[in-house]
């Protein structure tokens, strides 16, 4: 019995410098994506290694390793009441959760209305158009308007006008995906949801 041997085909040169090219670019992604991880990570640890030194650690050698770590701080975060982290923690909770909520709710029925076309009102495009030069606006000219309406409407140091403030800040973006993920939405499916008696709203 005789036993076939197979030989690979050559590779031409073509293709190695393919393969080659390939193999370089690999390594130059995964040893960029590693330098991005490595500064992103490395704020976090010195967060770490701050949270468990003292003040005067903290204060004399920023940059060093703790001499004596210190989870007595932890502690005293969550259970002191002189601190009460807790109700810091809520009031990031419920001011997020409703501006996320308010946002989402206004943004989809605006969205809804831009990015369908038989929705074609009067200065429709002005007033998309505004929406999104709304999202170049620096923030920082928008701080004294805020807190002369926030103080018009007596709301200053209260969840309202921080909820407020974020839900409108948020609205210009999400309006804009949201009409970008409607009018991609085939004119079949509104149709066919209207002969099962679906309205707008629905």
């Amino acid at each position: 019995m005789s036993v076939l041997s197979v030989r690979p085909a050559n590779i031409s040169i073509s293709d190695r410098n393919v393969l080659w090219g390939r193999r370089l670019r690999n390594v130059l992604v995964t040893i960029s994506l590693l330098a991005v991880t490595t500064l992103v990570i490395i704020p976090f640890l010195w967060m770490l290694i701050m949270s468990v030194k003292t003040t005067g650690q903290i204060l004399n050698d920023p940059f060093g390793l703790p001499a004596d770590v210190r989870w007595q701080n932890y502690v005293r975060l969550f259970f002191d009441p002189q601190i009460a982290y807790y109700r810091y923690f809520l009031n990031s909770l419920f001011v997020t959760g409703l501006s996320v909520l308010l946002t989402a709710i206004l943004a989809s029925l605006a969205g809804f209305g831009f990015g369908r076309l038989r929705y074609d009102f009067k200065f429709r495009g002005a007033i998309f158009a505004l929406l999104v030069f709304a999202l170049i606006l620096p923030p920082q000219i928008l701080y004294l308007p805020q807190f002369t309406l926030m103080a018009g409407y007596g709301l200053i140091n209260s969840h309202w006008s921080l909820i407020l403030i974020y839900a409108a800040l948020g609205l210009p973006v999400s309006t804009y995906l949201m009409a970008t993920y409607f009018s991609q939405l085939p004119t079949e499916l509104e149709d066919a949801a209207r002969i099962d008696g679906c309205s707008d709203l629905r």
